[in-house]
């Protein structure tokens, strides 16, 4: 099989893997836009949550996708396959750009235009939020292929953060 077919194969099987995630992931993104525009349900303390979670979902379907096939471990196999850590991470970086970042702020985009938000609004948001997710995304997924397991990957993700606040 050759190399783009390949990560076309592997981004299809991470993407049914993460099924489950990635719906919790769309209901977190559904409640943090309807907490922001304070539309019901979503109002309280959930409301002021949403955004938080939504970001603490993407980064544990982040990791998850990471480790389950580590692109930097020694032996990358895929279902007894042997697969060149290139593919393997090509594959895991397209899928987790795509479904938890860019899909994020087109969905954002078009709720906020199908509002009439003035585009002088909008473009400062999105120059802002959109490159503040790929950022924590990214730091997400840098820890997952540097750690083993999902509760390590977890606790240096929140040292991370705690260390970024702190020197913010």
């Amino acid at each position: 099989m050759k190399a783009a077919a390949q990560v076309l194969h592997l981004f299809r099987f991470d993407l049914l893997r993460l099924r489950w995630w990635l719906a919790a992931y769309g209901v977190m993104l559904w409640l943090a836009i309807l907490a922001a525009l304070r539309i019901a349900p979503a109002h309280g303390e959930l409301a002021d949550l949403a955004p938080y979670l939504l970001v603490a979902v993407g980064m544990l379907a982040a990791v998850t996708v990471i480790q389950a096939d580590s692109p930097v471990r020694p032996e990358a196999f895929w279902r007894g396959h042997a697969v060149h850590a290139a593919v393997l991470l090509t594959a895991k970086f397209a899928l987790i750009v795509l479904l938890l970042i860019v899909l994020p702020v087109l969905v954002t985009g078009a709720v906020v235009s199908s509002l009439n938000v003035p585009l002088s609004d909008v473009i400062p948001m999105f120059s802002v939020a959109g490159p503040q997710l790929a950022l924590w995304t990214m730091l997400a997924v840098l820890t997952a292929a540097s750690t083993r397991d999902i509760k390590s990957a977890v606790l240096l993700f929140i040292g991370s953060v705690v260390v970024s606040t702190l020197l913010a």
